[in-house]
């Protein structure tokens, strides 16, 4: 994989890992689980919530391959099956509608500064990325399959 491949790839997964946790909509949340506790508990919790997520991710990145080859799951399926699994999660934030959980410090300001309107737009816009990250991934998937097939047919 080549240097402009890779950071195109990177991008892309940075972009959709930020546009699923939709920090900036679910910071009420954040919020409203936190309530009452002081500063250093909620940076606690941001803390080791960042963490958790991140050691999951690092686990299933590792393991990913033995999970691939026990199922006998191929990158083109897995393409089209996220794909869709994006886009649906796209079109529900594009709907107005966000997962419960997530985290992000300064998180009373943000929400003083830009109101449930000005969430409600941004978890829209981190829909239609969502949404468009999916397809692409579905589009990938297809395209490989089809290259397989015609190969196969030739």
């Amino acid at each position: 994989m080549d240097t402009t491949a890779l950071a195109e790839f990177l991008c892309t997964c940075l972009g959709g890992y930020f546009a699923i946790m939709n920090p900036i909509a679910n910071t009420p949340v954040f919020i409203g689980l936190t309530d009452g506790d002081d500063a250093a508990t909620k940076k606690a919790v941001a803390r080791n919530s960042i963490l958790f997520a991140f050691v999951l991710i690092a686990v299933l990145s590792f393991i990913g391959i033995f999970i691939f080859k026990l199922f006998g799951i191929t990158l083109p399926a897995l393409r089209i099956t996220g794909g869709i699994v994006l886009f649906m999660i796209g079109y529900q934030m594009l709907q107005g509608s966000s997962s419960k959980v997530h985290t992000l410090r300064g998180s009373k300001q943000i929400v003083e500064h830009l109101g449930q309107n000005g969430i409600n737009v941004i978890t829209r816009f981190m829909g239609l990325i969502l949404a468009t990250i999916g397809i692409g991934m579905i589009l990938a998937g297809l395209d490989t399959n089809v290259h397989t097939l015609i190969a196969a047919i030739s």
